[in-house]
This record gives structure tokens, C-alpha cells and sequence, in this order.
């Protein structure tokens, strides 16, 4: 379904609430044709034409469990990994759900969660439609929860046990020239995160070294390098249990 098309089923639910309760989400405006042709040219290439669609039915809507979901927000990035993405929402403690937008075709791709504490990125949808199809599930009390799995068990899980981390050399020896090609290029302490065939709750650490910490990206590919603590100083922590675990493996 396409992301006006599942807004749509969504809004024509009243959902359960407490003590009995009833509720329904508030719409925000939908754009007029001169807040359209604006809001496009934040970008180097046209709007997908289901944005386009869901643009012109509304800009978002308020929901109870974040600040308001809109289409439009560009207030966050995560400098080096997601530079310009749709800033979706965010919740009390200013983690924040944000859509990655490709630079080379201006595509609209996977929702992100993006974590301070712990400090990671966790994918939570493939697409913009799959999470409403998640905030749907939400509101009508269905399991499994894939928001709270995802802002409690999954980020939780990614920063404990990092799967997706390998070391520069690791990604090099990759029978994978994308990565491999990107990974040589990184300074030598940096690990690589590889998150093309990332499912639901995979994630990486966005910070090994402090909020100051460097972030590259290979591109619109879903590979990342991650400044780290030299290798003398990995024998504690995340980072221990990852490189001691691979070296059982």
C-alpha cells in the first residue's frame, strides 16, 4: 500500500483508549500547491510522486505516544550517516524516527530509530507505509509492538551485542567489492557497519568514542565507518565482547 493509502485506513479506526475510551488521530493540514513546490525544492530531485499524494492529503497528524508525526520536519541529522532526512518524530527523551533519503535519486527509503542512550541507529521499517502500518498496530493494542521492540529491546540488544560491526580489515577481506573498496579507504581504528540487508531491529552504535565521534558513509549505500578507541583500547565494554566473540567464532 502506498503511505497515503494506509494513513487513510488508519484514520477511519477509532481506537481503544483508557478507561474505556475512544480516540482517533488529529490530521494536520495537507499542503497547498505553493507549500508543495517549496517544500521540493529542499531537494536535488523531484518528490516521489506517493509523497506527492500523501503531501496534498496531509502534512502528518498527532499521536499520543510521540510529538506529532509530519512528513515535512527537517530539524535532525545524524552528520556523516543521514544528512537531510525527514525527521518523522520524536519522543520524550529526543530520540527521534527519521526517513533516509537517497542523494542520488532523492528516493524516500527505510525508517530509522535513532537512539542517545544507549547510542544507536536500529532499522524499524523499510518503508514510510510500513511504519504508519506499525503506528496502526500501535494504537489498536496489537502485538507484537514493533515500536516499543524497537526503542526498548532492539536498542537495547544492538548496543550489547553489535552484529552488525566488523573491523576495517574484516570488511576488507569481503568477497564484496562495494564494502570491501569503502572499508580501505577508512582510517585504520574505524569499524564498518553493514546494514544493506539490515531487517527489523538490526542496528549499529552510532558513537564508540563520544558524541564528537566521526560517522562516514559510502554514498546512498546503507554502510557505515565508525570512528573507534584503537584496537589497545578495545578489551572492555561493547567493543570487547564484539572482538573477543569473533575471535571465538
Amino acid at each position: 500500500m502506498r503511505p497515503k493509502e494506509v494513513l487513510v485506513s488508519i484514520l477511519e479506526t477509532y481506537f481503544p483508549f483508557a478507561e474505556g475510551e475512544r480516540f482517533s488521530f488529529d490530521l494536520l493540514p495537507a499542503l497547498n500547491g505553493f507549500e508543495l513546490r517549496k517544500f521540493a525544492r529542499r531537494f536535488s530531485y523531484p518528490l516521489p510522486e506517493e509523497i506527492k499524494e500523501l503531501l496534498s492529503y496531509s502534512r502528518g497528524f498527532d499521536f499520543y505516544s510521540f510529538d506529532k508525526i509530519d512528513f515535512t520536519r527537517q530539524e535532525f541529522e545524524l552528520e556523516g550517516a543521514f544528512t537531510n532526512p525527514i525527521d518523522l518524530t520524536n519522543d520524550a527523551f529526543d530520540n527521534h524516527w527519521i526517513i533516509d533519503i537517497d542523494p542520488e535519486d532523492g528516493s524516500w527509503g527505510k525508517v530509522f530509530y535513532v537512539c542517545h542512550e544507549p547510542a544507536v541507529v536500529v532499522l524499524q521499517a523499510h518503508s514510510l507505509a510500513q511504519f504508519l502500518s506499525q503506528i496502526g498496530s500501535l494504537a489498536k493494542g496489537e502485538e507484537p509492538n514493533w515500536i516499543q521492540f524497537i526503542r526498548e529491546d532492539a536498542a537495547k540488544a544492538v548496543w550489547e551485542s553489535p552484529d552488525k560491526l566488523m573491523s576495517k580489515e574484516q570488511a576488507m577481506r569481503k568477497k564484496d567489492p562495494e564494502l570491501a573498496e569503502f572499508a580501505a579507504d577508512l582510517p585504520l581504528h574505524y569499524l564498518v557497519a553493514d546494514m544493506r540487508d539490515a531487517d527489523w531491529g538490526d542496528g549499529f552504535p552510532w558513537s564508540l568514542t563520544g558524541p564528537e565521534g566521526d560517522i562516514q558513509r559510502a554514498g546512498s549505500a546503507l554502510i557505515f565507518g565508525i570512528e573507534a578507541p584503537p584496537p589497545t583500547h578495545r578489551s572492555k565494554g561493547i567493543l570487547g565482547r564484539l572482538f573477543n566473540r569473533k575471535k571465538e567464532n
